[in-house]
């Protein structure tokens, strides 16, 4: 009986630490796991339609839009660089903006996106880095980037020129012959 009994304790404890083991090498996986990305964090929305040739053809606009597709995809150990890239692109863009762009919207998105990328760059030199907040940043910062397409399309599309193209525009059109009668 004594024996039985030793039998079944040891069986316990043996199978308790198993399960403690195993534990500690799911967490380790998932911690290094969590460093490691493997898919988009966000859609980016395409710059074809959206940017005017004058933006699309200045360098600091490219490289921004190079490096948020980076930073998009690549993992938090090799983010910094990245980070600190979009920084240098994003003082050397509002430097180098046209006249037309510089306007509260464009700016203020810009300026978002500094603040977004310096916070991730603050984080990301931390000793002890929490993986969510800097991951919620990262998303913050392409969301302010889909947001500074939207922006520079709405400016571009209420330039003076364009306007005017489109009110010569309406006035080509024919107002429509058929007439229609009210229903009561």
């Amino acid at each position: 009986m004594k024996t039985l009994l030793t039998i079944i304790l040891f069986s316990v404890l043996f199978s308790s630490c198993n399960k403690s083991q195993k534990n500690t090498h799911t967490d380790s996986e998932i911690q290094l796991d969590s460093l490691q990305l493997k898919k988009k964090r966000i859609k980016i929305q395409s710059t074809t339609n959206q940017v005017p040739k004058i933006l699309k053809d200045d360098s600091n606009f490219e490289a921004l839009t190079k490096n948020i597709d980076t930073l998009n995809t690549v993992s938090f150990a090799l983010m910094e660089n990245t980070v600190t890239s979009i920084n240098e692109n994003i003082e050397e863009l509002i430097e180098t903006l046209p006249g037309a762009y510089k306007n509260r919207s464009v700016l203020s998105r810009l300026n978002e996106m500094y603040t977004y990328s310096k916070d991730v760059a603050y984080r990301i030199t931390k000793q002890k880095k929490d993986t969510t907040a800097i991951g919620d940043k990262v998303s913050k910062i392409i969301t302010s980037y889909n947001h500074l397409l939207t922006q520079i399309d709405e400016t571009t599309f209420k330039l003076p020129e364009d306007f005017k193209k489109e009110l010569e525009r309406e006035k080509e059109i024919k107002k429509d012959t058929i007439a229609v009668e009210p229903l009561f």
